[in-house]
């Protein structure tokens, strides 16, 4: 975390991305499972059920583009 309260998160701490979908507000979003043993998610805090975080919403684009492109990111650079 940092003084504004982000969290940040390691590109080899996570095992995949998906898309999660809020029915409260009809919207889908990027979210990622962290690998085993990374982090402790409690289940009330998961935007799904197999997924243990999300960027949040307001992204510019489509959702999927944006999961390919973390995709790549998180293949690029996972090992720095």
């Amino acid at each position: 975390n940092d003084e504004a309260g982000r969290q940040f998160t390691r590109w080899n701490d996570i095992d995949a991305f998906g898309i999660a979908y809020c029915s409260r507000t009809h919207r889908e979003y990027v979210g990622w499972r962290f690998k085993s043993g990374v982090a402790k998610v409690e289940s009330w805090s998961k935007p799904s059920f197999d997924l243990d975080a999300s960027a949040g919403m307001g992204w510019q684009g489509s959702v999927r583009d944006l999961r390919d492109t973390f995709d790549e990111w998180r293949r690029r650079y996972g090992d720095c």
